[in-house]
């Protein structure tokens, strides 16, 4: 397998992509935007390891011009953690890929709030940002086919933090076949749920055919 890469984009979307500091206190509280699809009776952390597509989002470190993105994510249950790595395309043929860690929730009653930063060989910024899976969707068999999550990602840098607090509205799903107009209602629909607490201004959408435009960035 070879990739098309640039080291010089690579390191830019790097440093683009991960660089925040310590989340702000205007963060939603987690009560406040979960939804009964969360609920421990129902959501079980394990269902969230695998691969994600992240088909809509707002994440301010992302470049608009980094798209196609894959999770794969594992998770540690008895240990507390869980981590990935994003794989995303810049450009649409420079493939990068950036790994991230974070704790599971302490809470038994509040699985779906995790705690994440960027993560360097095996270990984790010291400041984690809340991550929080506020609503899950099953298929008949009762697995874990979409993930809706909303993180708080406080001021960007430069240091001393400048500028308002940032936040990164996701919906991560098991499949591409997404068209644009059916991602635009399930936002609309997740923003009604959530009564407008979330910021979902500046959302980008990957759907199959943005999908399909990166085909060629990984060549066989």
């Amino acid at each position: 397998m070879r990739f098309n890469t640039s080291p010089r984009l690579r390191l830019l979307c790097t440093l683009c992509i991960f660089e925040a500091v310590k989340a702000s206190e205007s963060c939603p509280d987690y009560g406040d935007i979960r939804q009964p699809s969360v609920d421990p009776t129902v959501f079980n952390i394990s269902d969230f390891a695998g691969t994600w597509y992240m088909v809509a989002t707002t994440e301010p470190t992302l470049p608009a011009f980094c798209t196609c993105t894959r999770n794969e994510v594992s998770v540690h249950l008895p240990e507390g953690w869980y981590a990935y790595t994003a794989h995303t395309v810049c450009e649409g043929k420079f493939p990068i890929s950036v790994p991230l860690k974070g704790k599971l929730s302490e809470d038994p009653r509040s699985p779906g709030l995790l705690h994440e930063n960027f993560g360097l060989f095996n270990h984790t910024m010291p400041s984690l940002d809340p991550n929080m899976i506020f609503e899950a969707r099953y298929d008949e068999q009762g697995r874990m086919q979409l993930a809706i999550t909303y993180a708080c990602l406080g001021r960007m840098l430069p240091l001393p933090p400048l500028g308002q607090p940032k936040f990164s509205f996701n919906i991560l799903s098991r499949t591409t076949a997404w068209t644009k107009k059916e991602l635009q209602d399930l936002v609309a629909n997740v923003t009604s749920a959530t009564r407008g607490l979330l910021d979902t201004s500046k959302i980008r959408f990957a759907d199959q055919a943005v999908y399909d435009s990166c085909s060629q960035a990984i060549i066989v």
